[in-house]
């Protein structure tokens, strides 16, 4: 049986979900809604004219920080 790359990331997405959840103390769910929401906020400050590398790194800075 063949999967598609859509369906091998999926997978692929779940399965580090899984184990990034086994390893914190947020849930499942959780995880969801803030990788949803951080890849949200980088997208959003790469349209608006940053670079991907600059928002991850003051993304490390503020989570060093908190």
């Amino acid at each position: 049986m063949r999967i598609s790359k859509r369906q091998l990331r999926r997978i692929i997405r779940e399965e580090k979900a899984k184990v990034l959840s086994e390893q914190s103390l947020l849930d499942l769910d959780d995880y969801k809604m803030l990788e949803d929401t951080v890849l949200g906020a980088i997208e959003t400050l790469v349209r608006s004219g940053y670079t991907r590398e600059d928002v991850v790194q003051a993304l490390q800075t503020i989570a060093m920080d908190a």
